[in-house]
């Protein structure tokens, strides 16, 4: 079995004159749901195989804040493609992991992950900033995602462990 981590960034300021979209950081409020999603992991006792977001400022943050608070200790990569990818992208960077990864933790972007969810599990769900969903899928093999058949575990949101 195969485990996507899947979570919007978290709350990000608004850009600012003189930056782009990319240099979004998170705000005081979005970093501190990231520290609560990566406690909850941790109290999930979840390990991760590799922690991966988009090379946006505010998904990068996300997901140092969320490996560090969970204690998973492992380095973090970030894939530009992720940023302007549709659903259709995303599910060929998840289909092309290695097949020795059991568990990814992927930080992204809206409307691309609520675009994503119904493929990968067959259910529509609004994904608030800062949102994790677990989604198992019963294969050996990421390059199966694309058939659809994931299950939602479950799915918390900053609010929910306030």
């Amino acid at each position: 079995m195969k485990t996507l981590l899947l979570m919007r960034h978290a709350k990000a300021a608004s850009t600012q004159v003189g930056s782009t979209d990319t240099e979004r950081p998170l705000t005081a409020e979005g970093r501190e749901a990231a520290e609560r999603i990566g406690e909850f992991i941790r109290k999930k006792g979840l390990e991760v195989d590799l922690g991966l977001s988009s090379s946006a400022l505010r998904a990068r943050e996300t997901r140092e804040i969320v490996t560090k608070a969970a204690g998973l200790g492992l380095e973090g990569s970030d894939d530009p493609r992720i940023y302007e990818a549709g659903a259709g992208e995303l599910l060929e960077i998840i289909s092309a992991f290695d097949d020795d990864l059991t568990t990814v933790f992927l930080v992204g972007h809206n409307p691309t992950l609520e675009d994503l969810f119904p493929i990968l599990t067959g259910n529509s769900t609004h994904l608030s900033p800062g949102t994790l969903a677990k989604i198992d899928l019963e294969t050996q093999h990421w390059s199966d995602a694309v058939l659809g058949e994931g299950k939602l575990d479950w799915i918390v949101r900053p609010k929910d462990l306030v």
